[in-house]
């Protein structure tokens, strides 16, 4: 009996020791997922948004890499201090458009207003929406970094609505990112566009005056 006492006792010791070394394995484990998850996102960080002021093209990149990245302070020091005017639709509406200034840029992604930005082209009816939700819908609606078209000072002829862009920002610069379309089955009636209204400031820095979103409309 007492030797059986023993052997059973070792037993114990040895199966004690072997739960042990399994649920020491388990962290082992978990720093190899974890570690794993770290390298993922620890990738290249992406680069500051710097714009060449005097050149149009490196201010209206930085302005698109603005809003794909919520940039909103960035955006608000390429930006008029007279305000920018956010169009819906291609028609310049003077008295309708949202108009904001440097200030309410640069709070854009926290401010909740609900704000009226003009009407629906073809029904009529009021563009009610926070920032957040007019961004969605009118400005970043695609990602036009990657617009397949690009654009300067080319008349808006796509869609039946009058283009009075020159004439509500005589001598400016306007350029258009389009997409031509997404599903053939609508055989081109589903492109888009962004148009963004640039000139030059008394420095001659090329500044945003104006964000006009294009779609067809019947």
């Amino acid at each position: 009996m007492h030797t059986s006492s023993r052997a059973s006792a070792l037993a114990l010791a040895l199966l004690s020791l072997s739960i042990v070394a399994c649920s020491g394995d388990e962290p082992v484990d978990t720093g190899s997922d974890s570690s794993s998850a770290v390298s993922s996102i620890s990738d290249e960080p992406l680069q500051p948004i710097q714009a060449d002021r005097n050149d149009r093209d490196s201010t209206a990149q930085a302005i698109l890499e603005s809003f794909a990245r919520s940039e909103w302070q960035i955006l608000s020091e390429l930006s008029s201090p007279m305000g920018v005017r956010f169009t819906p639709s291609t028609y310049v509406n003077v008295d309708t458009d949202q108009t904001l200034t440097q200030t309410d840029i640069a709070a854009f992604g926290t401010d909740e207003t609900t704000r009226l930005w003009g009407v629906e082209e073809g029904s009529g009816f009021p563009i009610t929406m926070t920032n957040t939700e007019y961004l969605a819908r009118y400005v970043w609606d695609q990602d036009y970094r990657t617009a397949p078209d690009v654009r300067w000072n080319a008349a808006q002829d796509r869609g039946s609505m009058i283009d009075n862009v020159q004439d509500v920002y005589p001598g400016a610069s306007v350029v258009e990112y389009h997409f031509p379309g997404f599903d053939p089955q609508y055989g081109g009636m589903d492109w888009r566009s962004l148009r963004l209204v640039l000139a030059q400031n008394d420095d001659a820095q090329w500044t945003l005056y104006g964000v006009i979103h294009d779609e067809w409309t019947p």
